[in-house]
């Protein structure tokens, strides 16, 4: 029996590595995209949500493609900056904006990034949900819990769950992972 609970004990801990270094790869894709009025982060005058989670979608020598929630363009007169996984932060443009998928897509130019900044971040790799299961292992990376940086490790708990919006009706992936109210994050 004892035997069998080490077995056990370096199977779980085999496995939280594994995750470990999937979050820590995938977190180079994961960036933080913040609204600023006048040099003042727009959530310390208490309006929210001031910053989100954005996922590098495109890279390569002219610019860098970031899609978030487009929740954080209400204040029409913020600019926006975007800070990479090595902390650094630049001024982004809004590329595109769907009103009814709530996404937008935001552009950095790579010429005004630091070479360690391009080293260090990748492109997401994107998978197929139609192939997603309930069960299935999933890491929530970015603000899920009101902060930038943070990790979730859970399942997918549904993947029945709809929501209808203008022009479609969409398929929303539920999880176990928790979450604060104003949070976005990234599956993985």
């Amino acid at each position: 029996e004892e035997e069998q609970a080490q077995t056990a004990l370096d199977n779980y801990r085999e496995m939280a590595s594994a995750l470990t270094e999937v979050a820590k790869e995938a977190s180079k894709s994961v960036v933080v995209v913040k609204a600023v009025n006048n040099n003042v982060s727009l959530d310390n005058l208490g309006q929210e949500p001031a910053s989100v989670s954005g996922v590098i979608t495109w890279k390569n020598s002219a610019a860098v493609l970031v899609v978030a929630p487009a929740c954080i363009l209400d204040d029409g007169e913020a600019n926006i900056e975007i800070t990479f996984n090595d902390g650094r932060t630049y001024d982004a443009k809004l590329k595109k904006q769907d009103k009814n998928s709530q996404l937008a897509v935001f552009s950095v130019m790579t010429p005004t990034m630091r070479e360690s900044t391009r080293n260090h971040i990748e492109a997401a790799t994107f998978g197929n949900s139609n192939v997603i299961t309930k069960g299935d292992s999933v890491i929530a990376l970015g603000n899920q819990f009101g902060y930038s940086g943070g990790s979730g490790y859970g399942i997918i708990s549904t993947v029945n769950n709809y929501i209808t919006v203008a022009d479609r009706t969409y398929r929303v992936l539920t999880t176990d992972i928790a979450a604060s109210e104003n949070g976005s994050g990234i599956l993985f």
